[in-house]
């Protein structure tokens, strides 16, 4: 102990290696310990960090005494697994450069405004089947930003869903260029599809199509055609709804109507139409 006075008041406690920690340790104790190094105390029967100084630990960290809790006011480092059972107030900084974060049942809770990596940050529920929730407190918001994934890690858009599930939307409207739909989808803009070229079938000598399953324009084959078939590059669950029109000229005095099934589109003709007529086709599950 140095002398009391301005500049010599101060203890000197047992200062000594991880490795040399009292065999047979008693709650109460004290010692500076030269490894981590920082002070340390034998408290609830495990030895842990106390408060005012920056620990560092090379291999892991356990806390998991009744009642045991990690309290970090500075900078602690963990090189191993840190594993604590209490209550973890992080009031400074934690660099865990090893193993793993466990944190078993409880929560974290009062980050503040930034939750980050130098690399990538995955979130993740364990145990079997359970939920991961983000959620906004009062009229706050979740925000993601800039890019979404659901079933891709390298999202080509703001929003991009991939794979063979469904995208279900229960309740509410969804807009598109606008922010307050009044239906339950609601585009303000031109709407445009595209997909794999259509085929056409019985329309005559030489037909042509330009479209797809959903639109297009069939170019009548020579030979005076009375039906032509679209035939759709991918089979719709149910049979489409479809119309057919006049494109381009006058067909003539005739009368035209449409069968459709789940994989193709048939147009059917009173009388042969005008010679090379277009008709133009939309369809609609």
């Amino acid at each position: 102990m140095a002398t009391t006075g301005a500049g010599n008041s101060a203890i000197i406690v047992p200062r000594d290696t991880t490795a040399n920690r009292p065999t047979t340790a008693v709650n109460g104790m004290i010692r500076y310990n030269t490894t981590t190094p920082g002070f340390e105390g034998y408290a609830n029967n495990a030895w842990s960090p106390l408060g005012g100084s920056s620990s560092t630990f090379s291999s892991d960290a356990s806390f998991t005494g009744p009642g045991t809790g990690l309290a970090v006011t500075n900078t602690e480092t963990v090189g191993g697994n840190l594993t604590v059972s209490g209550l973890t107030n992080l009031n400074g900084g934690a660099s865990i450069t090893g193993g793993a974060l466990t944190l078993g049942s409880q929560n974290i809770t009062g980050i503040g405004t930034i939750l980050s990596g130098s690399g990538a940050l995955t979130l993740s529920a364990g145990g079997s089947n359970q939920n991961l929730t983000l959620g906004g407190s009062g009229t706050g918001a979740v925000i993601l930003n800039p890019r979404v994934g659901i079933g891709t890690t390298a999202p080509a858009a703001n929003l991009d869903v991939e794979g063979t599930g469904s995208v279900i939307l229960n309740a509410g409207n969804v807009g598109v260029g606008t922010t307050s739909p009044g239906a339950k989808l609601d585009v303000s803009g031109h709407i445009a599809n595209s997909g794999a070229a259509a085929s056409i079938g019985t329309c005559g000598t030489s037909p042509v199509i330009s479209g797809n399953d959903m639109r297009g324009i069939v170019t009548l084959g020579t030979g005076s055609p009375t039906a032509c078939t679209v035939t759709f590059a991918a089979a719709y669950a149910t049979s489409p709804h479809c119309v057919i029109t006049p494109y381009g000229g006058n067909p003539g005095a005739i009368q035209w109507w449409i069968t459709a099934s789940t994989a193709a589109l048939v147009m059917n003709f009173s009388a042969s139409p005008t010679a090379s007529q277009q008709f133009e086709y939309h369809c609609i599950q």
